[in-house]
């Protein structure tokens, strides 16, 4: 990942997991439908998630659209080997592997694209984030909440 001074993000490398940021096209290649009605809703199936587009590997650096994150910049990323981390503002939004859930996105569905997580309310600020193998940790600022005060005082 290369996040530039203005905001930008730009990821090439592995991107098996949809961790890149964005889905390519798959090459069309000729497919020879079989007799078999299973075997024709495999290869249907196929398809489907080839027109969709899937992530693949990328050798030179490719801008993760802008739009992904609302058009805001990005201020810090974190890449793991499998998943993606991106805090802006007070948002954080995640992509790539999922399949223990760690993305925080409320499933194991492996996402290609920026996911915004949905944090607790009255987050003030994401003091840090940490990622490790299938797991993700997000320390987070929140703001005080002035009826805690009267209850105390």
């Amino acid at each position: 990942m290369v996040l530039t001074s203005t905001g930008e993000l730009f990821s090439f490398g592995r991107g098996n997991y949809g961790q890149l940021g964005y889905a390519l096209p798959i090459r069309s290649s000729r497919i020879e439908l079989p007799h078999s009605s299973t075997c024709a809703a495999l290869i249907l199936l196929q398809l489907l998630y080839c027109s969709l587009g899937v992530a693949e590997n990328r050798s030179t650096p490719t801008r993760v659209p802008a739009d992904a994150f609302g058009g805001a910049a990005v201020d810090e990323v974190l890449a793991g080997s499998e998943s993606t981390l991106a805090i802006v503002g007070t948002r954080l939004y995640a992509w790539g592997w999922n399949e223990h859930g760690q993305l925080g996105v409320g499933d194991t569905l492996d996402r290609l694209h920026p996911t915004l997580v949905a944090l607790p309310r009255g987050v003030e600020a994401i003091a840090h984030v940490a990622t490790g193998p299938g797991q993700v940790f997000a320390l987070l600022r929140l703001a005080r909440d002035p009826d805690d005060d009267q209850q105390q005082g």
